[in-house]
């Protein structure tokens, strides 16, 4: 019954309510009840409510529930079956006071999460569901609810004060007694940590039941999180060992264990689909607990099927989406003890909600036969079996079942086992003494020697065979554990190997599988060869039977010759009976040691290649994805050098056609300018000739040359003239005016209309003259463009150049050390190949050792448990010789396979495994590629030398312009200093002809000249000339203003050459008046 269903009476923020003895909401009252037990208050939110005790304070929901649990009966939802269920619901809390990583969630949410996760267990159908990541055992009520309240809910408190996660149960099935939880703690002591750093078992649970008459323990887990963290990690297995001293006290208690929860670690032998291996030894510690190599609980998950072995969602890539292919792990485990195993009959992970809504991970459960539970063999523990009574030490993995005899004295055990310890923390020492290379026997087994020499033969065998069995372990943790960095500083030709020595530091070498390998067999030589010495001395110090006690022991005085007869044929039908039954358990024995060995190599090798293939796959993936970014990097360069490229060229291309058709308009009026002034020229020629001819043809001359100047004077007057050309334009309208005043008062007859009509007559000297002009204003054009686009490449070829060198440099620094980085992944994924490809064979010479020496152990314990000698007590002296002889061939024979050269012969070895062509073919074409880049690409680009004259800038002006002679108006500046004069006679008629008059002055014309074709000024080059030219321009302007009002004033007012008047260029100029010449 919730609050809201019943009349609530409140006291100030809080609702009080009536609960009963296991904490259920009865209703809401004004006080609480007076039974201290039952004094309680609750939170109210909409459908959540329950109970709380009243001491507890209102921020604190850790709430156990009550210990007086309801008695239910066993009813199992399926007959004959027992089911549990393991399930990891990601923050099941009730939404009030929640710690803040908590996500926040209100009463609607609580809800719709708690019917999500009550409809998965449904169909499960349950009897012992293990819970992680409740809040309080409010939360497991409400659960109960959903599921018909056919469930108890068992929860103990935790240690974790900052999430407040507990572990909980929901459970069909009554326990025999309330939860209990472990209190232990371990120190840390690893990975530089101090001492004092401890860790304890925050989250767990220990329920105990009973079933089918058995005693059942279940340990509730949920592990340190976070599986690729270092501290994590530590935390972890000091978490493991807590574990592994609770299940191992239920098992010499002999109970039935079942281990179950969220582990957060991997299995190696059961793996997920992704293949992820284990980060920790957690897995292999909880399966062994005893550490004897021999696991005592079995992960039922290896009958799933590998692509439906999964059990959390990673979210590797933080997007909030499923991803089925790259985020599935197996962190979630259910381990049983090795009782139970034939007694499991089905076992699943049902995936059917959505990870994203409901959990990120998915209910395991397993069932349990009860009938076969009833029937299954108990437990024994490890320190039963090794009581001197118990021959055979039995493994739950069939083929690995092992025969030793423990009766060696305490003493020598101690011995053996300092032994074992030293000999595997030599593997990583990286000393080499001078014994080692002298193949000198180890110091403790040389102080063991004096106590093998007094040892029986058995315990001998069992000390070598634990050292042998123990370094091949350690050489397995050697070759599983994660390789570090090594930097490679051989030469690129040098084979790959897991170490080439002189490759790595001594720190690094002491790491690795070949390093450790060759440290390795020079001690197992020691030990085998000291075990051989004491075979030899056991049987050549063979003490012979004493006849008189053999005779008293075998009554053999009382025999009659038939008697003996039979008992000899006795005896040696016992000694055949023996040597076949010792060599048929040989044989058996070898079989399963070699299976095991087998099983051994390969489990390494394959966890070696799938580590190297998914190092490989990522890497490569990550290498081609970065050398990818960088050749797209050099390609956006590229790309923006050519736009750059292109850009400048278009803009010197717009340039170009600006200057050509600026230059080309001025070469226009240019030449128009320069055809009138040779016009003016060729007319002065005329007059000339007219002065020394008859009148008739005088006037005809003169009135001709009239005619034409009057034309052209006119089209210049109407001739638009650029600003460039205005002092010229003024300069030739002068020269005109002039000409044509003095014309006509040569042809007083002439009137204002006789004006040549057509177009005027190009002489052949006009015509080549302009020709030439063009011919060399077109080769000054073509010279001018030809350096303006040199100019503009030369600009475009440095911002290249500082682009390029902006993007080198961000390369650099970004992008080009991936090519670095993709080599050292290259050559890592080949020496892992390699490390891969020669682990089974550096492992196999000690893999051989053990088995071999196990067996020969069990030879010797199969000795001496067999008949007795019954003169000397011990073993028979054939049976003993034959077995010593047997062995010491064996040690003969391992003692040629310790070879520690051997070892770096196979190290050295090339390998063919690790070459990856596209890996390799992609990264040298970028480094190819970019070491071109950087070639053509500098990084420093040299500072611009600054000129006091700058960058070259073309004017549009033609160079002809601005040179441009106008030879018929030389002495200009004279003629206009002489204009107001009166004009002087004409000569003679009969003058010398060397030297006639001109029309316009009185020196002889002088000859044209050629137009410069020097390049045009730059502007501002020279600013004092250009103000004196600009000076010179404007005075004789001036002049010329002065000179045509005095010609007006002498012409009179009405002159008919008024009419002519137009304005050009935005000024009126009047004709000016013909002043007194000369004749």
């Amino acid at each position: 019954m919730s609050c809201d269903e019943r009349p609530q009476a409140t006291r100030g923020s809080e609702v009080w309510c009536r609960c009963n003895s296991r904490g259920h909401l009865i209703s809401a009252v004004h006080s609480c009840e007076a039974d201290a037990n039952r004094q309680r208050f609750c939170y109210w939110s909409r459908e959540l409510s329950s109970c709380l005790p009243r001491q507890a304070p209102t921020t604190e929901n850790q709430v156990d529930c009550p210990k007086a649990l309801q008695s239910l009966p066993t009813t199992l939802h399926r007959p004959g079956l027992l089911t549990l269920a393991a399930w990891n619901v990601e923050w099941l809390f009730d939404g009030i006071n929640d710690p803040l990583p908590v996500p926040q969630m209100d009463a609607a949410k609580v809800s719709s999460k708690i019917q999500a996760v009550a409809a998965v267990l449904q169909e499960i159908g349950a009897d012992i569901i293990h819970f992680a990541e409740v809040e309080n055992c409010r939360i497991l009520n409400l659960v109960a609810e959903r599921l018909n309240g056919s469930y108890n809910p068992l929860m103990i408190s935790g240690t974790d004060t900052h999430l407040r996660q507990q572990v909980a149960l929901l459970t069909s099935v009554s326990p025999t007694a309330s939860l209990t939880r472990s209190a232990e703690r371990v120190e840390l002591v690893a990975h530089g940590r101090g001492q004092g750093e401890s860790t304890g078992l925050s989250k767990h649970l220990i329920a105990d039941f009973s079933i089918a008459g058995r005693q059942l323990e279940i340990l509730g887990l949920h592990l340190k999180a976070q599986p690729h963290q270092p501290d994590a990690r530590l935390k972890r297995e000091g978490q493991a060992r807590i574990a592994q001293s609770i299940i191992r006290k239920a098992l010499e208690m002999g109970k039935d264990v079942i281990v179950l929860g969220d582990l957060n670690d991997f299995d190696s032998e059961v793996l997920g689909p992704s293949g992820e291996v284990p980060t920790s030894s957690v897995l292999r510690m909880l399966k062994d607990v005893d550490d004897d190599g021999r696991p005592d609980l079995w992960n039922a998950l290896s009958r799933i099927p590998v692509a439906e072995r999964y059990s959390s969602w990673y979210d590797r890539n933080h997007d909030g989406r499923f991803q089925y292919g790259t985020e599935r792990e197996l962190i979630d485990h259910v381990l049983v003890s090795n009782s139970l195993r034939n007694a499991v009959v089905d076992v699943g992970i049902l995936h059917r909600h959505d990870p994203t809504i409901v959990s990120d991970h998915w209910p395991l459960w397993i069932r349990i036969n009860l009938e076969a539970l009833a029937s299954a063999t108990p437990y024994h523990s490890s320190a039963e079996e090794t009581r001197p009574s118990s021959r055979k030490l039995m493994t739950s993995v069939p083929g690995r079942d092992i025969f030793i005899d423990f009766t060696a004295a305490w003493g020598v055990l101690a011995a053996g086992l300092l032994l074992v310890i030293w000999c595997s923390k030599r593997f990583g020492s990286g000393e080499r003494a001078a014994r080692h290379e002298k193949e000198q026997p180890c110091p403790l087994m040389w102080m063991l020697l004096p106590a093998f020499s007094s040892t029986m033969t058995t315990i001998v065998h069992s000390l070598v065979s634990a050292t042998a069995a123990s370094c091949f372990r350690a050489l397995q943790v050697v070759a599983l554990r994660p390789p570090e960095e090594i930097p490679r500083t051989a030469s690129k030709d040098a084979p790959i190997s897991p170490v080439s020595f002189g490759w790595a530091s001594e720190e690094q070498k002491e790491k690795d599988l070949v390093h450790a390998t060759a440290e390795a067999l020079p001690e197992l030589h020691a030990c085998l060869d000291s075990l051989r010495k004491r075979l030899q001395q056991e049987k050549d110090t063979a003490p012979e039977v004493n006849q008189k006690l053999r005779i008293i022991a075998t009554d053999e005085d009382k025999m009659s010759k038939d008697d003996k007869r039979e008992f000899i044929m006795f005896e040696g039908q016992q000694e055949y009976d023996w040597e076949r039954q010792i060599s048929l358990k040989m044989k058996e024995q070898m079989r399963k040691r070699d299976v095991h060995t087998k099983e051994c190599l390969q489990r390494v090798s394959r966890a070696l290649n799938r580590r190297w293939r998914r190092e490989r796959d990522r890497e490569k993936a990550r290498s081609l994805e970065r050398i990818d970014a960088l050749i797209k990097a050099m390609d956006a360069t590229e790309a923006e050098l050519d736009r750059i490229r292109k850009e400048h060229l278009q803009i010197a291309q717009e340039q170009v056609d600006e200057l050509e058709s600026e230059r080309r308009r001025l070469q226009e009026q240019t030449r128009v300018l320069m055809g009138a002034a040779l016009v003016v020229r060729q007319e002065k020629a005329r007059i000339n000739q007219a002065w020394y001819a008859e009148p008739r043809e005088k006037r005809a001359l003169t009135f001709q040359s009239l005619k034409i100047i009057r034309r052209l004077h006119s089209d210049m007057i109407n001739f638009p003239v650029t600003a460039e050309f205005k002092q010229k334009h003024s300069v030739l309208l002068y020269s005109l005016r002039m000409l044509e005043g003095r014309l006509r008062k040569d042809c007083p007859t002439a009137k204002d209309t006789d004006v040549q009509e057509g177009p005027l007559e190009e002489t052949p000297e006009l015509k080549a003259q302009l020709d030439q002009v063009d011919a060399e204003f077109e080769e000054q054009l073509a010279a001018d463009i030809d350096e303006l686009r040199a100019v503009s490449r030369a600009k475009a070829q440095r911002a290249m150049a500082k682009e390029a060198a902006q993007r080198r440099l961000a390369a650099e620094e970004y992008l080009a050390p991936a090519l670095k980085e993709a080599a050292d992944a290259v050559l890592r994924s080949e020496r892992a190949a390699r490390r891969t490809e020669i682990a089974e064979d550096l492992l196999r010479p000690v893999a051989v050792l053990s088995s071999q020496l196990g067996a020969e152990a069990f030879r010797h314990e199969q000795l001496h448990k067999g008949n007795c000698e019954p003169a000397s007590f011990g073993p028979k002296r054939k049976r003993q010789e034959a077995s010593l002889g047997k062995t010491l061939e064996v040690v003969e024979n391992l003692l040629t396979q310790l070879d520690a050269e051997e070892v770096k012969k196979i190290a050295a070895a090339p390998s063919t495994l690790g070459k990856e062509p596209e890996w390799e073919e992609a990264l040298e074409k970028a480094s190819r590629r970019w070491k071109l880049f950087c070639a053509q690409h500098p990084a420093t680009v040299p500072e611009e030398q600054e000129t006091p004259r700058g960058d070259k800038t073309f004017s549009a002006q033609t160079s002809i312009a601005s040179t441009l002679a106008l030879d018929s108006l030389d002495g200009l500046e004279d003629e206009v200093e002489e204009a107001p004069k009166k004009l002087p006679p004409p000569p003679p008629r009969k003058q010398a002809p060397n030297r006639p008059p001109s029309a316009g002055s009185s020196r002889p014309p002088a000859p044209v000249a050629k137009p410069s074709a020097k390049p045009a000024a730059q502007p501002g080059a020279n600013p004092q000339a250009s103000g004196q030219s600009t000076k010179k321009g404007a005075a004789l302007l001036e002049k010329l203003d002065e000179l045509s009002a005095t010609m007006d004033r002498t012409l009179g007012k009405n002159s008919a050459l008024k009419s002519t008047t137009q304005s050009v260029g935005g000024r009126g100029l009047k004709p000016p008046g013909i002043g007194k010449g000369k004749r």
